[in-house]
């Protein structure tokens, strides 16, 4: 029996000192490198998202200038953000109109866009040839979206 406790006493298992600092510094040098990468994507998942939005708002757009031919010339700047979609400024009178009816396109949903916190997005109808642009405090989104908002 002694001897049988003096073997246990001998062979004494684990990991050094040194072993144990080797594995911590490898972890290190494996986060140091991956961290950026993660941050990376993760903005550019946020592009992605308000690239993708922001089509969605154009489509939303066009949908209901198409359902109703009175809504047709809706030039202004309407913004659309956590609470909805309000009109900011308009030339005529179907302007709150057409903001309702965008409003219920998207679902009552509101959009905010996420990148860099850009906040709300707005959508700019040009009264004379009736384009479309969508943008944030960034820049435009789409339909070419601005050097901010390109994809890497």
């Amino acid at each position: 029996m002694r001897k049988l406790l003096e073997n246990m006493k001998k062979k004494q298992e684990g990991f050094t000192l040194i072993e144990l600092i080797i594995v911590i510094a490898i972890l290190a040098i494996i986060a140091a490198i991956a961290v950026p990468n993660i941050l990376g994507a993760v903005d550019n998942s946020r592009k992605s998202t308000d690239v993708a939005n922001a089509k969605i708002i154009l489509n939303a757009a066009a949908q209901v200038k198409a359902k109703d031919a009175s809504l047709a010339d809706a030039a202004g700047n309407y913004t659309i953000n956590a609470s909805g979609v309000n009109a900011v400024t308009g030339t005529n009178a179907g302007v709150a109109a057409f903001a309702t009816a965008l409003q219920k396109e998207l679902n009552n949903a509101g959009i905010t866009a996420k990148y860099k916190n850009a906040g709300a997005f707005t959508l700019a109808i040009n009264g004379t040839d009736n384009t479309m642009t969508v943008s944030t405090s960034i820049g435009q989104v789409a339909p070419n979206p601005d050097s901010d908002y390109d994809q890497d």
